[in-house]
């Protein structure tokens, strides 16, 4: 009895169903049908949404590291550039280091020496026309009383500097002809007149004891005499650029000379070494 009850159940619930399909599908229910499918969608749109925004996580991730490693590349690019710069500014030092040895290395090579070239390193302001320090000494064969002399660009020739007067294992002192009570026998260029430099702790020099007579006037030469014991002569040393009148009674009249190596920056100087014989 039961069981003819309960299939009698199924029919009527499988009969309102099949009418109930039949309704929605005569009646063409649209927002049931549009309901279930905005379901559905919303479903599948989370797990969509999330996707995106895995993959958006990882982009931005991408997007991080290529930034350090654009800021990494980029610093190293500029401490490469600094090097480079660096680099380019030594060359250039060197260069014009290069350009002036081979003036230097032009200069017609004085008889019975040969020469040393040194660095000026120290040159103190209160001691300007006293004394320099080079980076020359005993070890490159450098002694007291050699004498020491600069390349004047305008003229294209050597001239006096001064004397080594103390002399370590690297480093040397240099007495500029400038100082004061230094006497060094000189000459008129191509006058043959003889007469003594003295030095006056500027860039001017005492020329003493010129003949009262003789020809001298203002744009004359002041070479290194014969009669020096230190340079060789004919080394340029300075222009005449005051002739003073002989006083009364005085065999002898005075002249102010401006030294060549005033006109040049002190820092590569030739120290003359002598052949041993």
């Amino acid at each position: 009895m039961y069981k003819q009850h309960h299939h009698k159940y199924e029919d009527i619930i499988f009969c309102l169903l099949f009418f109930f399909c039949l309704y929605c599908i005569s009646i063409r229910n649209k927002s049931l049908i549009i309901c279930i499918r905005r379901f559905i969608c919303n479903i599948l749109s989370t797990s969509i949404y999330k996707t995106t925004k895995v993959m958006s996580f990882k982009d931005d991730l991408a997007i991080i590291r290529t930034i350090k490693f654009l800021r990494k590349e980029n610093t190293e690019y500029k401490t490469r550039n600094k090097q480079l710069i660096d680099q380019l500014r030594n060359y250039i030092v060197i260069y014009e280091e290069y350009k002036k040895l081979l003036q230097l290395f032009q200069i017609k090579p004085i008889k019975n020496t040969t020469s040393v070239f040194a660095r000026m390193f120290i040159r103190d302001c209160n001691e300007w026309y006293k004394y320099i320090i080079i980076d020359k000494g005993t070890s490159h064969g450098i002694h007291n009383g050699f004498p020491v002399l600069i390349f004047n660009k305008q003229q294209n020739e050597l001239c006096a500097l001064g004397r080594i007067q103390e002399t370590y294992k690297t480093v040397s002192k240099v007495i500029l002809i400038t100082k004061s009570l230094t006497l060094f026998p000189v000459m008129i260029k191509n006058k043959n007149i003889h007469c003594l430099a003295e030095g006056n702790d500027s860039n001017i020099l005492n020329i003493t004891y010129i003949p009262k007579d003789a020809n001298v006037k203002h744009g004359d030469k002041i070479i290194i005499s014969s009669l020096s014991s230190i340079f060789q002569c004919g080394i340029l040393v300075g222009i005449i650029t005051k002739v003073l009148k002989a006083k009364s009674g005085d065999h002898f009249k005075t002249a102010k000379a401006k030294v060549y190596f005033d006109n040049n920056i002190i820092h590569q100087a030739i120290v003359l070494i002598p052949f041993k014989s």
